[in-house]
């Protein structure tokens, strides 16, 4: 999924993964493939957590949302919403978030679903613009994904 955001706002990911309920969830940039690569995770049955910039709230049916505050340009890049799996491998959600240069002072920046203007989830203030992107397709059962070797 594709998320786009403007300097020194919130954006916030919205994450679907299937059988998932109690299991934990966490966020990584980059590759996923070690722990440095971990932004934010939850435990077993744990449904909110905040570490700096990164905010985790888990619904409890398969649905999470993470939430990064005041964002910057360095945040662009490559991230994977990732559900802990104890008999399968883990599966995960690409998300390419673009940050943008902020918009002029007084200009509002429409929160969107699949294109259509919506409310923040219930973790999001109001009062500050976001994009929300929804991934509302099962996942498979894929594995981590590929390092990529240089």
């Amino acid at each position: 999924m594709e998320v786009t955001g403007h300097v020194g706002q919130d954006v916030t990911v919205q994450c679907s993964h299937i059988l998932a309920r109690g299991n934990g969830k966490y966020f990584c940039k980059g590759h996923c493939s070690r722990d440095a690569d971990v932004l934010i995770k939850t435990e077993e049955g744990q449904r909110n957590k905040k570490i700096g910039r990164l905010s985790l709230y888990d619904n409890g049916t398969g649905t999470f949302w993470v939430t990064i505050t005041g964002l910057k340009k360095t945040d662009t890049g490559t991230y994977w919403c990732a559900v802990k799996r104890s008999i399968i491998a883990d599966t995960f959600t690409e998300v390419s978030l673009t940050v943008l240069d902020a918009p002029p002072p007084g200009t509002s920046v429409p929160i969107q679903v699949g294109g259509q203007t919506t409310a923040p989830h219930p973790g999001t203030p109001s009062a500050v613009p976001s994009t929300v992107s929804n991934s509302t397709t099962p996942l498979s059962t894929n594995t981590k994904p590929s390092q990529s070797t240089g």
